[in-house]
Formats: structure tokens, sequence, C-alpha cells
């Protein structure tokens, strides 16, 4: 019989944080779901923490992903195929779940059935404290445009959506690049969702001490990956001839993000700008042609 929910929990070395996020599922108090651990080549033992898991619970399972890395969107990507809920959740395995989240969440779809996507808040966790990140949403309908996209969080991990709006619209992450999310987020609103907001704080974000956007070549490398998947972004925009506004959008979301981080170790930030303006004019006048 089909679940209600497909909670989809892509990991690669979370030893540490993996059984604490599985059992936040596993103690949910509504419990007709799935869940999909998709491994993404975990090296470090969390598997067989997942694989233990599983024996105790038969809605649990483990995805292995057969060839080599594809980063959480490209795990996430194979969640999505598999899934065989009404609705998807996505969850990070470093992080954790209120045990009412997925019984809000039916909730709120048998309320509003007509909603492709029902939006919540999160805490932010700090070893042993939590504090609410942010109010993003407050209960009601949203409407997403491209002026105010960038007034919500790009955040997958506080949104549920339904299956068939995501499958059928062939609405996918990029595979290896951080900035995954913002290309889904992006690709998600080109397709006019129908939003609903619940005012619950029910996801934890847990925020690690070390970063890697504080290692040099880290940040070498999400800043390329950031002007790639933006690019992408505004190549689907030209390619769908999606209303021009969101062109502008995207310009503005990338000069953000130059003006944000400039004053960091980026001697390259400025140039790989360039590039991209570059690259997205070409696109438009190939549009024109």
């Amino acid at each position: 019989m089909q679940p209600v929910f497909s909670v989809i929990i892509p990991y690669k070395n979370t030893k540490d944080y993996i059984e604490e996020c599985l059992k936040s599922i596993a103690e949910q108090t509504y419990t007709d779901f799935e869940v999909l651990c998709i491994n993404d080549s975990s090296e470090d033992g969390t598997g067989d923490i997942v694989r233990n898991f599983i024996q105790k619970d038969k809605r649990f399972k483990n995805i292995n992903i057969e060839t080599e890395e594809k980063g959480p969107g490209g795990a996430r990507n194979l969640g999505i195929d598999n899934a065989q809920g009404k609705y998807l959740v996505f969850v990070d395995s470093d992080d954790w779940c209120s045990s009412k989240l997925l019984q809000k969440l039916y909730n709120s779809y048998e309320k509003e059935p007509d909603a492709d996507s029902i939006w919540y808040n999160s805490y932010e966790c700090h070893r042993d404290s939590a504090t609410l990140l942010k109010k993003w949403v407050t209960k009601g309908v949203l409407e997403i445009t491209p002026q105010n996209i960038f007034d919500y969080p790009e955040y997958v991990w506080i949104k549920s959506f339904k299956t068939d709006f995501i499958k059928n619209n062939n609405i996918r992450y990029m595979s290896n690049v951080y900035f995954e999310d913002d290309y889904f987020y992006f690709d998600m609103a080109f397709r006019n969702p129908k939003i609903y907001c619940i005012n619950d704080a029910l996801y934890y974000y847990r925020r690690h001490d070390s970063s890697i956007t504080g290692h040099s070549q880290s940040l070498y490398k999400r800043n390329s990956h950031f002007f790639k998947v933006m690019h992408n972004v505004y190549k689907s925009i030209a390619e769908n001839n999606y209303d021009s506004a969101w062109k502008k959008a995207v310009r503005d979301y990338t000069m953000g993000y130059v003006a944000q981080y400039k004053i960091q170790v980026n001697p390259f930030l400025g140039a790989e700008y360039q590039k991209f303006i570059n690259n997205v004019d070409k696109l438009d006048k190939q549009a024109d042609n």
C-alpha cells in the first residue's frame, strides 16, 4: 500500500549524528511513511548504523548510489525517483525533526488539498542550545514571484511537496555541486506552485563548529559552483521562455552574492562574476536570434 509520506535522507560520513536523525523520524506521531536513506559513498560507518536501524524498522530503506559520488543533490534525485509516498519530505542526516512534523504536514495537506508544497520554520542548533533560525513564514498562502523569491530561504529541509508536483514537472537537483538547493528552489518557483505555510518550527538544523566555507580551497570550490548553478538557472529561463523578470532576479541575486563575499579571500570572485555576466548575455542574444 502506498505510504502517505516519503522521507528522503541523503547521507555521507555523518556517523555521529545519523542515529538521532533516524530516531526523530521513527518516533513521529504520524506513522504512515517510508524513509529512503540514500548512501552517497559514505566511508565512516554511517551505513552500518543505517543498516542496523533498518533491521528494527521496516519502514526504513537503504539505497546505495552504485556509481560515483553524487553529492546531496544527486542523492536526493535518487530518493525522488524511488519515492512511493504521496508527499515528499527532505531531511539532512546531521539534523533532526520534531515528532509532530508529519502529523502537522498531514493536517495541513488535508486542510489545503490544492497545495503543491507546505513550508514550515526551523531551529538552529549549536551544541546544547536551539534558537529559532528565523521565522521565515507565517500561516497562510504564499506566492513566490521574481520580486519576493529572496525573501524566503532556498533550504529544502523546511519544505514538503506533493510527489506528483515534483515528478510531473521533472523538478530535480543538480548533482555534485554546492548550492544544489538554489537550483531546485528556482526550478520549483518557475512552475507557480500553490504554497501553504504553517507557523510551527518543526525542524532542527545542526550548526557545526567547523565550516567548509572557512577553508580557502573549499571557498574557491563553493564560489565556482555558485556561478555554475546560477548559469544553469538562467539557461533554464532562456530556454523555456519564462517571464523575463526572472532573469533580473537571477542577475540581482548573483550580484548580491558577490557583494556579500567580496571581503573574504576571493581574488577570482570579480572575474568569475564578469564571466557569468558574459555567459548570460550570450544566452540572451541566442534567444533573440
